[in-house]
């Protein structure tokens, strides 16, 4: 795999549903010589999330969360990491409010 070949630059979104207490993430790479095979969702509180491209959480823990996300191609090659950040805030009313604070950063 060639630097060229190395073309896939991660980035996702968090849709955030208050009223359900949900987060939707859904992730999306590219690869100019293949196809990304995998997924990978980690947070800096709750450890692993997901291996899909789109999934729902529900419960995360209180705090300031660097939510990372990477993708791997068909040459088993893995992207640099994308961070955003995302605070989850006290419960009111039985519901988790989560005010998000993006920050887009590379990590390899």
């Amino acid at each position: 795999l060639s630097l060229t070949d190395l073309y896939y630059t991660p980035y996702f979104t968090a849709f955030i549903k208050i009223e359900k207490n949900i987060i939707s993430f859904l992730g999306h790479g590219e690869d100019l010589d293949g196809e990304i095979v995998s997924y990978l969702w980690e947070s800096s509180l709750d450890g692993f999330l997901s291996n899909e491209s789109f999934f729902e959480v529900k419960g995360l823990s209180i705090g300031i969360h660097e939510i990372r996300f990477k993708v791997q191609d068909n040459d088993e090659q893995w992207s640099d990491v994308t961070t955003e950040i995302l605070e989850v805030i006290e419960y009111v009313n039985h519901i988790r409010f989560i005010l998000s604070l993006y920050s887009h950063e590379k990590k390899t």
